[in-house]
């Protein structure tokens, strides 16, 4: 069907163009609409041209038609017979606009409704050292090593704890690993003890089948190395403060950017390639928000709990689950077991932060998801921690204790899905591997650690 523009219209080219991408019809309804077009215009034609009786006579112009409803002769003048073929067009017209509106009615609305697709899930990233050393990446896949006192390769499990295999990088001590950072269930790099503290690392990509030897960047002065990475490709590594990133999985570094004044980084998060999240424990505790990949900082503040004069005194398990939800523990006080505790959440990718539940123990310290949080208590003068797991119920968090001597926070894991794993060094020296499935109120010996006895 064409369409002829009308002079002030032929002025917005554009405006007719996407009008007309608009109402496009379908092959099959032009089909449908030429055809009653068609009938249309046949049936007004035989109207117009029906059998007739006429005669022309040479003294006058005016046209005899004899009429099929009438008896008697009717005279038409040829001007009248012009005015009915037009009008009888633009009825045609007015029915295929009528027409046509429906098509264009059912086209716009058959579009299927846009679906936002889901939040994608950041990694369960973490890190083993002298104090940490247990890490599951998901119910199946893990890694773990010996504590300091008890010194064994880096350990990895793909059956959920029940058997493990040492993962060691050839020629590396077992008594040499500083820390080892855990990204996901085939990545982690092994920062090894040596004069530099930020010197080599060892770097496996196929879950320690394979290691290969890379190179932190070099500052003077160095006092400790902070990597942390959001996929295989892009991390970031923190120097006393200055922040390098690399774009090829650690085989080269350039420097972006360096901390705040007198900030020293105690934990670095990103939750995208521009947003990242950085805390000090410098009284008070301050939390640091960057997005541009870590060229410049801003102060990110919280919100302070009513009954609290003061900010926070520490701040901890900063975790971000998706690009958008994100938590924070941050604790409230002079210092010792009087402090409280308050788990801080944000929904929009952290412009804005709020308290979730009531006070938490002064000693939570791990984030399980949105509605758990681990706390322990004791473990001062050699004796055993008490572990408890905090729920979210109606506003208010129930604390539960989780049934299980443990002798270090570090050696236990809860995921969300409220399995985890403990590790029990037991009077041999074997480290014993128990598991749960009920957030600790079971739990049931699976294994035990090769090595380290």
């Amino acid at each position: 069907m064409n369409f002829n523009p009308l002079p002030e219209e032929q002025e917005r080219p554009e405006l007719i163009s996407r009008l007309q991408e608009m109402y496009q019809m379908l092959p099959e309804d032009r089909e449908s609409l030429a055809r009653i077009q068609a009938r249309l215009l046949q049936v007004a034609s035989t109207k117009l041209d029906e059998p007739s009786l006429s005669s022309f006579s040479s003294g006058t112009s005016e046209t005899i038609v004899a009429s099929k409803t009438r008896n008697h002769l009717s005279v038409r003048k040829p001007g009248l017979h012009r005015f009915s073929v037009i009008a009888a067009l633009f009825i045609v017209c007015l029915i295929t606009a009528a027409a046509v509106f429906p098509f264009v009615l059912m086209k716009g609305t058959s579009q299927p409704p846009t679906v936002s697709p889901p939040p994608q899930k950041l990694m369960r990233a973490g890190m083993l050292n002298a104090i940490h050393s247990l890490h599951m990446v998901n119910e199946r896949v893990g890694w773990a090593m010996q504590n300091a006192q008890n010194y064994g390769p880096v350990l990895r499990t793909i059956d959920g704890g029940k058997t493990w295999k040492p993962i060691m990088p050839p020629g590396l001590a077992v008594n040499k690993i500083e820390q080892v950072y855990i990204f996901d269930e085939t990545m982690a790099l092994i920062n090894p003890i040596s004069d530099k503290e930020c010197g080599d690392f060892y770097r496996t990509m196929d879950g320690g089948a394979t290691w290969q030897r890379l190179a932190w960047p070099v500052i003077p002065t160095q006092h400790y190395c902070l990597p942390t990475f959001l996929d295989h490709t892009h991390g970031w590594v923190l120097e006393n403060d200055v922040l390098f990133n690399t774009n090829d999985g650690g085989k080269s570094w350039r420097q972006v950017g360096i901390l705040p004044p007198k900030s020293y980084g105690y934990s670095l998060t990103w939750s995208s390639l521009q947003t990242g999240w950085l805390f000090t424990n410098t009284f008070p505790a301050t939390l640091y928000v960057t997005h541009d990949s870590g060229r410049t900082w801003q102060q990110q503040l919280l919100p302070t709990p009513p009954q609290q004069t003061q900010s926070a005194r520490s701040l901890g398990s900063l975790t971000f689950f998706t690009q958008e939800e994100g938590f924070l523990i941050a604790t409230f006080g002079k210092g010792g077991q009087s402090d409280q505790a308050y788990l801080y959440r944000t929904q929009d990718s952290g412009n804005s932060w709020q308290i979730a539940g009531g006070t938490l123990p002064w000693s939570a310290w791990q984030v399980v998801d949105n509605t758990h949080v681990l706390a322990s208590e004791g473990g001062a003068m050699g004796r055993p921690l008490k572990i408890s797991l905090l729920t979210l119920i109606k506003g208010k968090w129930v604390q539960t204790s989780i049934k299980m001597t443990i002798k270090d926070a570090g050696s236990i894991d809860i995921l969300p899905s409220l399995t985890g794993l403990v590790l029990q060094r037991a009077a041999n020296g074997i480290t014993e591997v128990y598991k749960t499935s009920n957030g600790g109120k079971s739990w049931q010996k699976i294994g035990i650690l090769p090595g380290g006895a």
